[in-house]
């Protein structure tokens, strides 16, 4: 049986956990005990199992140009999976009244 070529277009997200002791109250501020990262983005987490399952897949998505979009890209690269067509956008804050870019 031929190697199913997959394309996946979809998000890429990196999830960030911070461990609290317990729930806060309304407008309380707590410290986290423990902080870890995670790979995500339902089209990333499709992509990763059917690579892992053998198809050769090809993503496309974008993720930014900061370390977490390096760290994302490269995980995906990882998994054996063509990221020639993940592009990187440039880092941008947008706020309410005006916007700042680098």
């Amino acid at each position: 049986m031929a190697t199913p070529a997959i394309c996946v277009a979809g998000s890429i997200n990196l999830d960030m956990v911070a461990y609290v002791p317990r729930f806060p109250a309304v407008g309380e501020t707590l410290h986290g005990r423990r902080f870890s990262t995670g790979y995500g983005g339902k089209g990333a987490n499709q992509a990763v199992m059917a690579a892992r399952l053998g198809g050769t897949v090809h993503f496309v998505g974008r993720v930014g140009d900061d370390l977490f979009g390096r760290d994302m890209y490269s995980n995906l690269a990882s998994e054996g999976i063509d990221v020639t067509h993940v592009r990187t956008s440039e880092w941008r804050l947008l706020r309410r009244g005006g916007d700042y870019r680098r």
